[in-house]
């Protein structure tokens, strides 16, 4: 909603608006009892890929590798078609944090890809995520080079003291040929 010079409101009217607006409210997707309560068109099971995305870490977080796994790749199918940086990056940084490294790699790239064309900020913090989904995939020059350009920019920022100098000793540990991200140092990585 807007309000116009003439001071009259006009509404935005835009299913597409309507349905993001939707999904920020309830947080997951919609059930089949609700599609036609609140909204025309046909069901679409996957309208709030955000939930399908909190679904996927809750079955990781509940030991349901499988169903997570599914809900992870996905998650990344949908993400992929898409244009949204944000959210293809929300879903490498889960997905490599709960061991899915190989199957959101896809969305880790595509992030990537995105930000690449828009913003410089966004894309080292994307280029972090990819790093780590690259750290556990075993490409270790990637996610070197990936963790230099995140340490790189985070040198004129406030968060070198608690996220640049972690990732210079991520890079310090991967060429001496060591895997830094054990199960404890990835539970610290959902805090971030």
């Amino acid at each position: 909603m807007s309000v116009s010079k003439d001071r009259s409101i006009v509404w935005d009217m835009r299913y597409d608006d309507w349905k993001a607006r939707a999904c920020e409210i309830v947080a997951r997707n919609w059930t089949s009892e609700e599609w036609p309560q609140y909204l025309s068109r046909k069901p679409d099971p996957f309208m709030c890929p955000q939930g399908l995305l909190r679904q996927a870490n809750a079955h990781a977080l509940a030991g349901n590798a499988t169903q997570a796994e599914a809900d992870f790749t996905k998650a990344v199918e949908l993400a992929t078609r898409s244009d949204d940086a944000r959210f293809n990056n929300s879903i490498c940084w889960l997905g490599a944090i709960n061991r899915f490294e190989r199957a959101v790699l896809p969305a880790c790239e595509r992030a990537v890809e995105l930000a690449t064309a828009t913003s410089a900020a966004n894309l080292v913090m994307y280029r972090d995520s990819r790093g780590l989904a690259r750290a556990l995939l075993g490409d270790t020059p990637g996610a070197i080079d990936d963790f230099t350009a995140f340490a790189q920019w985070s040198k004129g920022t406030a968060s070198y003291d608690d996220l640049g100098r972690n990732r210079e000793a991520w890079i310090v540990r991967l060429q001496a040929g060591d895997n830094p991200f054990d199960p404890p140092t990835l539970r610290a990585l959902r805090q971030e």
